[in-house]
């Protein structure tokens, strides 16, 4: 009942707001006065496929999760489900999209050809400010920590030789080498990953709607995957799925 009620409360004219990540291009990012990107389109897709019209509020991560985290907003993406966030918040069945982090390096480098997280220790390493590592990378000691405010900033500490390695999400890292090609004449190489993370929109437990928000997204996001709606929104975005990749099959310039 409480949900037949909430979808024609949305039908109604009326709308859910969700807070929307301010600096992550292409997942979502402030652009031109408001918030673009592919999980912007995606969630907006699947709220649309079960009758209910969303709307976007943009904030840096830290602040998306302060505000729902207090009752402050409904909601806010992009979330990892772990030990600490499922006690802080509530998440659909369904994930958004699966983001994986990679470790870069130089070419030329000497360093190995392949690595792990175990191999980072005793190297300079590029972390971004805000983003989520994992209990590992954030708290081991012999990393030593190389912060920076953008996976940009990031990636180009690398190129100047400021640092051994860059941690970033492949798929950022791809989109960063197209866009910005006279930074990166010389390429960075994709040499190890650190996650396959599920990236979800976390709602607030302070919020008596939550909940129903959080189902009706599972609803839209399967009717999207089942009618083909999710992969068109992925290639128009990202060019290709957002499934783990294999380092052998990534075709980087060098």
């Amino acid at each position: 009942m409480i949900l037949t009620i909430f979808c024609q409360y949305a039908s109604a004219g009326k709308a859910i707001t969700l807070v929307a990540e301010d600096d992550w291009y292409p997942y979502s990012s402030q652009r031109n006065g408001t918030s673009e990107g592919f999980v912007v389109d995606l969630i907006r897709a699947a709220y649309a496929a079960v009758d209910v019209d969303v709307r976007f509020k943009i904030a840096s991560f830290k602040s998306c999760l302060k505000q729902v985290e207090e009752g402050v907003e409904l909601g806010c993406f992009d979330v990892t489900l772990d030990e600490d966030t499922k006690t802080r918040f509530i998440f659909p069945n369904e994930f958004l999209f699966i983001d994986t982090g990679g470790i870069y390096d130089m070419e030329n480098s000497g360093l190995p050809a392949k690595v792990t997280q175990l191999n980072l220790l005793g190297h300079r390493v590029g972390y971004t400010n805000g983003s989520i590592y994992g209990e590992f990378l954030d708290t081991a000691k012999g990393i030593e920590r190389e912060l920076a405010m953008s996976d940009l900033s990031n990636l180009r500490k690398l190129v100047a030789r400021r640092q051994d390695y860059s941690l970033v999400s492949t798929t950022i890292a791809n989109y960063i080498f197209k866009t910005h090609p006279d930074d990166f004449s010389l390429r960075p190489r994709l040499v190890g990953t650190v996650s396959n993370q599920k990236m979800y929109v976390g709602f607030s437990r302070k919020r008596p709607e939550a909940k129903e928000a959080a189902a009706l997204l599972d609803q839209g996001l399967i009717k999207i995957r089942a009618n083909g709606s999710y992969r068109k929104i992925e290639l128009n975005w990202l060019g290709s799925s957002t499934a783990p990749e294999k380092i052998a099959d990534l075709k980087l310039k060098k």
